[in-house]
């Protein structure tokens, strides 16, 4: 129904008055909207790639530590994902306010990345174990270094989880609100926030 609607000529949204393409222009045309969009992709953008080279390299090692180091660290990783966002949020915006940074696009993409590398981690973990290190053992037995090993045989076959670990974590970035609203300052809203700001004057058809 949103879709439909989003094509509504009419003002009101809740009578379809004929079909037309002018919401999507006035939207375009409206520079909060493409500003709050193009930061929104940038952050999540960026986010994504970090979280994705920080929770891969992490899930690599903790897979190779000890049970004793790893279980406290597991703790904290399972804490990210089940905490409340809420609860995050307010965390990350007394941290930062406590240590001197300004609020903006910054501090939005380091509360994001906190949360995505968490993800990105368990989903890479999940598929390195599964893997087993039979083939990783063959390709050193044959002479291969261990860069050598990680590039041509381990890389590969973690490229999947890799790439659904990204993608999760951009997506996560790019429609977060709870975590966004506490960290954006004024003036930085991101894509969601200026479609919550929109909502609260009104539902029409170029937010739709």
């Amino acid at each position: 129904m949103v879709v439909v609607y989003a094509f509504n000529s009419g003002p009101n949204v809740a009578d379809f008055a004929g079909f037309s393409t002018r919401p999507f222009s006035r939207a375009l045309d409206d520079d909060t909207i493409t500003s709050s969009i193009s930061r929104s992709l940038q952050i999540a953008l960026a986010s994504a790639t970090i979280a994705t080279v920080f929770g891969t390299a992490a899930a690599l090692a903790l897979s190779r530590v000890s049970r004793r180091v790893r279980n406290p660290i597991d703790v904290l990783v399972f804490l990210t994902l089940v905490v409340p966002e809420l609860v995050i949020a307010i965390s990350a915006l007394i941290f930062f306010v406590n240590s001197g940074f300004e609020l903006g696009p910054v501090t939005m993409f380091l509360g994001h990345t906190i949360f995505n590398a968490s993800l990105v981690l368990l989903v890479v973990r999940a598929r390195f174990v599964s893997m087993g290190s039979s083939l990783e053992e063959a390709s050193m037995d044959l002479g291969a270094s261990a860069l050598a090993t990680f590039r041509q045989v381990t890389l590969p076959r973690l490229a999947p989880a890799i790439v659904a670990g990204a993608l999760l974590s951009f997506t996560f970035s790019f429609d977060d609100v709870v975590i966004s609203n506490f960290t954006a300052g004024a003036g930085n809203d991101t894509w969601p926030l200026r479609i919550l700001n929109g909502i609260r004057f009104g539902l029409t058809p170029a937010l739709n």
